[in-house]
């Protein structure tokens, strides 16, 4: 048997649910500390907009 085409090196992407993705929010909030608030902040952009972490963390405030 001969097999043809292009081998996917993809790989499995993690996702998470949406019930998952709040616990962790209400997790890293249970810490009251200005460093977590930021987190959260990270974290839902990341989640609400698909960037990735890179991506998040390399947002600048233009005025």
């Amino acid at each position: 048997m001969k097999i043809t085409g292009k081998i996917s090196n993809t790989k499995n992407k993690n996702t998470i649910t949406e019930k998952e993705f709040k616990d962790l929010i209400i997790g890293v909030t249970n810490n009251k500390t200005q460093r977590y608030r930021s987190y959260a902040i990270a974290l839902k952009i990341g989640y609400y907009t698909g960037m990735l972490l890179g991506e998040v963390l390399a947002l600048e405030k233009k005025i």
